[in-house]
């Protein structure tokens, strides 16, 4: 379980890792020299371990998750909203009978951002949409509302590449409830600004 779980933690780092080579490229090559404004529409990439609370304490141990979702910074403020869908294995403890659940979640999401300093923010936001899962054999699903909320910090490393922790509290409704806490990548998609500084250079 160990393994499992800190593969699911670390695989953010490596997605990381391959988004910072690809900006240094870009620099290199000069096409981000004097770089337009990110787009208002960013990808988020994030991997977080569950730990369960108050009656799924009983039944749960520790779990682990992952999630892909679109983000949309409302331009002139603060807000921001994303949508996205997640993953997430709920393994049984030790002291209780019930097998590991496996779990997908829609989500629709509202938050704002709080800037610390011109790389570094703090994030605050909520979250609800549905659940779908079942045991692992499959031989019993279900599914139910979920809603959720977050804090995040986020660092910038570059103008389109952050890398963030996050710490939510999540209420499948009828399964689990707990947190979840981990690390996720955020890159911001191109802006027509930005093809246009393209196309110039070249």
């Amino acid at each position: 379980m160990g393994k499992r779980l800190a593969a699911v933690t670390l695989f953010p780092l490596l997605l990381c890792a391959s988004g910072w080579a690809q900006q240094a490229d870009a620099v290199s090559d000069g096409l981000t020299a004097q770089p337009a404004p990110p787009g208002p529409i960013s990808l988020g990439i994030s991997a977080a371990m569950y730990i369960p609370v108050a009656a799924a304490a009983h039944s749960f141990g520790l779990g682990g998750g992952e999630n892909v979702s679109f983000g949309y910074q409302i331009p002139g403020t603060m807000l921001f909203g994303f949508g996205g869908i997640g993953y997430a294995f709920l393994l049984a403890s030790g002291q209780s009978a019930a097998p590991t659940v496996f779990l997908v979640a829609a989500e629709l999401g509202l938050g704002v951002r709080f800037p610390i300093t011109s790389f570094l923010e703090l994030r605050a936001y909520g979250t609800g949409g549905y659940w779908y899962g079942g045991f692992y054999d499959m031989s019993t699903s279900s599914n139910d509302p979920y809603a959720g909320v977050g804090l995040g910090l986020e660092l910038a490393l570059t103008p389109t590449l952050g890398l963030g922790l996050e710490a939510q509290y999540k209420y499948y409704f009828g399964l689990w409830q707990g947190l979840a806490a981990g690390l996720g990548m955020k890159v911001a998609l191109p802006s027509g600004d930005d093809k246009n500084r393209y196309d110039k250079i070249h």
